[in-house]
């Protein structure tokens, strides 16, 4: 809410624009960017967590590959599964990237 500017919630005040109108069409579309960058923190974190989940207290999963190589002296396979999770993690960032532009189509900086 802080980083809404007032001009603009004094407008829809002006306007006459009620409570539930002002919330889905002047605090929301001004708040999605914030939102967005803390579910783009999350998403990467949630990804790192399940891949270490996987690899204390699993009996499969991509953690659990990777250690299981690790302990048993594979070392190509392990790395080619830390492959996998790096390309998971890239495909991940990309399609919350589109997601991102898709939803904040007017916020682009055209300069």
């Amino acid at each position: 809410m802080k980083t809404i500017d007032p001009v603009v919630l004094q407008t829809a005040r002006t306007f006459r624009v009620g409570p539930a109108r002002t919330i889905f069409q002047v605090i929301l579309p001004s708040a999605t960017p914030m939102i967005l960058a803390g579910a783009r923190v999350a998403l990467g974190l949630a990804l790192v967590v399940a891949i270490l989940g996987d690899m204390l207290a699993s009996n499969g999963g991509l953690g659990f590959e990777i250690v299981d190589m690790q302990r048993a002296f594979m070392l190509p396979e392990m790395y080619a599964w830390v492959v996998v999770v790096s390309l998971l993690g890239l495909l991940q960032a990309f399609l919350f990237h589109r997601l991102e532009s898709w939803l904040t189509f007017w916020a682009r900086n055209n300069a």
